[in-house]
């Protein structure tokens, strides 16, 4: 009766597998270029390519998956599917082993669209919608929260045993984990040494797998820290391929400014929404911190459940200095995607204990209700979505349209208001985006752009 019941499981678990990869490459299908996207579409980022990326930066794998995937919206459908599918998986394992953090993750991670309307965590539109934001941010996540399920019997309370070819794919992961966007590269070094050490003092033994890994993190950021763009950061000169503005020191200051604001608008006696919003964020940490101590009495549980919340803290910290050249990503909401994916392993971590104590009612009761947050969630995705469709199609055909007629100027329509904020800069066409788009889309470099409203097109129809 119980191998019956596992075989369920196991169908339940791939059937459900097999729908998030549906559902996730429908939406990757509607979800358009954009902004960057341009760049690496078109014959600039070839240029960018055959230069070796010499002072634009070192986030190697991140670019040239970038290439491949704008130059063909199937092969965009089916990585980026895959890639959010894996991330789906890992992080539903390394949680716990119940079928239903499938889709309690598959929810919490698309309830990101909701983050759009506000700009100051506008996740979504930079992450998952956005290719260049999806393949920097997304893919090292995945490869992060796939080593962390690798390891993660370094919390049983046997000593793990691993097989020897391993270490191999640790290293591997351990290289390109630190190829696509810098704090992630510097996270990897420092989450690897605590696991390495973690693992040491408690079982008083050094692993391959573990030691491969760091290894491979430690040469991925010496590839990616060597390439000449980080000199003229650290040096706040002009670069050939982007202007570099500010400097290491700069990104501290300007994310050090943030607790200055607070403190300005306490002695300015704007004080009571800043002490509400540091005493929510104070009691919310230690909320979080002190829970696991609760929920389980296994001291190897309770440090499962709080590395998430190590790991956040840890991928914070590079932020301080971290930099584009131009823009410090300390305010990027792109960068704090791993940050909220962590948060959603805690979630479902203390979710998966909690469910384990629940009767069969209540158990199917979640079961239902999850199910209908799902499909509310997928409603407004193709709310949403249908109009972005419509949107790409009436930019596109209307491009084609004036390239076939020679028209001078050349019209781009931009996207309804309702939906733009849901699609990173889709209607930024300042002058360095209007060459962009003519290198994408192919127009001719004499053809002057314009812009023209979603309305306004419709009116000429």
């Amino acid at each position: 009766m119980k191998e019956k019941s596992l075989k369920n499981e196991k169908i339940i678990r791939v059937i459900l597998v097999l729908l998030s990869f549906v559902l996730m490459g429908l939406f990757f299908y509607f979800a358009p270029y954009n902004n960057d996207d341009y760049t690496w579409g078109g014959d600039l980022g070839l240029s960018y390519l055959k230069s070796g990326f010499a002072d634009y930066n070192g986030r190697y794998l991140g670019n040239i998956f970038t290439i491949i995937i704008t130059r063909s919206v199937i092969l965009k459908t089916l990585l980026m599917s895959l890639v959010t599918t894996a991330l789906c998986c890992c992080a539903a394992n390394f949680a716990g082993k119940k079928t239903v953090n499938y889709p309690a993750f598959f929810l919490l991670l698309f309830s990101l669209i909701f983050t759009g309307k506000v700009a100051v965590v506008a996740i979504f539109p930079q992450t998952l919608t956005w290719v260049a934001g999806f393949t920097n941010y997304v893919t090292p996540t995945v490869i992060i929260v796939f080593y962390l399920l690798l390891i993660k019997n370094i919390f049983e309370d046997e000593p793990p045993e691993y097989k020897k070819h391993l270490s191999f794919l640790t290293f591997f992961l351990g290289v390109c984990g630190a190829l696509f966007v810098e704090h992630v590269a510097l996270f990897n070094i420092g989450i690897s040494a605590l696991i390495i050490i973690y693992s040491f003092v408690r079982f008083k033994k050094k692993y391959a797998c573990q030691l491969s890994f760091f290894a491979g993190a430690v040469i991925g950021a010496v590839i990616m820290f060597t390439n000449s763009s980080y000199q003229l950061i650290a040096r706040g000169e002009f670069g050939e391929k982007n202007m570099r503005k500010i400097g290491f020191l700069d990104s501290l200051k300007n994310a050090l400014s943030l607790g200055k604001y607070l403190l300005n608008n306490i002695s300015h006696g704007r004080k009571a929404l800043s002490l509400a919003i540091v005493a929510a964020l104070i009691i919310g940490l230690i909320f979080l911190i002190v829970l696991p101590f609760f929920v389980t009495k296994n001291n190897a549980k309770r440090a499962k459940l709080l590395l998430p919340l190590v790991c956040m803290a840890g991928l914070t910290a590079p932020l301080f200095f971290a930099n584009s050249g131009t823009v410090s990503y300390f305010f990027a909401p792109r960068c704090y995607f791993p940050h909220y994916v962590f948060l959603v392993i805690y979630a479902l971590q203390i979710f998966d204990i909690i469910y384990d104590k629940l009767g069969i009612k209540l158990k199917s009761a979640v079961a239902v209700l999850l199910a209908v947050a799902i499909c509310g969630v997928g409603c407004f995705y193709a709310y949403i979505y249908k109009d972005v469709h419509a949107a790409d199609a009436a930019r596109t055909t209307y491009i084609q349209q004036q390239k076939k007629d020679k028209a001078n100027p050349l019209y781009i329509v931009l996207y309804p208001d309702n939906i733009a904020e849901y699609i990173y800069l889709c209607n930024d066409f300042s002058d360095e985006y209007k060459t962009k788009a003519k290198d994408f889309y192919g127009i001719d470099e004499e053809t002057e752009i314009e812009t023209i409203s979603y309305n306004d097109y419709v009116k000429t129809k």
